[in-house]
């Protein structure tokens, strides 16, 4: 808007200066161009300067402490995406979305909750379902033990399992959820004998643990930072 009404001074003041009479009713001599042209060269600079300072000012008012993703929920939505950052971290959860919106935005359009404010930036959780949905039925679940350790220490304990079987998207995988010697439980994930996963958290602190697998006669013996966890081929098989 700033440049078209620059653009619009420019014309109305070329106009005026070449279009310009003399007192003695004879037209303005031919220097009167020149000025004309520099006046308009001086409107347009100034117009573009003022659109750059103000760029710039846009730019600057994104708060450092947000790491923005994708605009959402499409490409046209002033709202980003919010990454996991020191700021953001209390409000991640594995079952909604986390998302940034300028000043003047209705978060109830994102079918959300304002759980904060950042620096003039609406934080909105926004749930994308059951995390467990999809899961099998108890009936598709069997429940026996594996022998476990959550100290670092070799694995002694007999810890309950509970194999749900024809598990996941593809229906290809089987998940072991141990119930640890605390009261707690750990996912184990398999496609068929192999482990290849385990869940994790920010709050127990699993989510830097490693997870390393080892074969032991016709068991899988899974390390996952100091927890220890002896599952025979034949739980999972």
């Amino acid at each position: 808007m700033r440049i078209r009404s620059a653009f619009l001074l420019v014309g109305l003041t070329a106009a005026a200066v070449s279009g310009c009479a003399t007192d003695d009713g004879q037209s303005a001599s031919p220097g009167s161009s020149s000025v004309s042209s520099s006046v308009a060269s001086s409107v347009v600079s100034s117009a573009a300067s003022t659109t750059a300072s103000t760029s710039a000012g846009a730019a600057s008012s994104v708060p450092a402490s947000l790491t923005f993703g994708d605009p959402y929920p499409n490409a046209e939505s002033p709202c980003r995406r919010l990454g996991e950052s020191s700021t953001t971290s209390q409000w991640l959860d594995d079952s909604a979305i986390l998302v940034g919106c300028p000043a003047g935005v209705d978060p109830a359009a994102l079918g959300g909750k304002v759980v904060g404010q950042v620096d003039g930036i609406t934080i909105v959780s926004v749930p994308t379902g059951d995390a467990n949905a999809g899961l099998p039925s108890a009936s598709a679940q069997t429940t026996k033990g594996v022998v476990c350790s959550t100290t670092g220490t070799p694995p002694t304990a007999d810890c309950a399992a509970k194999v749900t079987r024809d598990w996941g998207d593809d229906k290809k995988s089987t998940l072991v959820e141990v119930t640890k010697p605390d009261g707690s439980s750990r996912a184990l994930f398999f496609h068929g004998t192999t482990p290849y996963g385990a869940d994790s958290s920010q709050a127990d602190g699993s989510a830097a643990y490693d997870f390393v697998v080892t074969r032991q006669g016709g068991a899988s013996v899974i390390t996952f930072g100091p927890e220890r966890y002896v599952v025979p081929d034949s739980l999972v098989r």
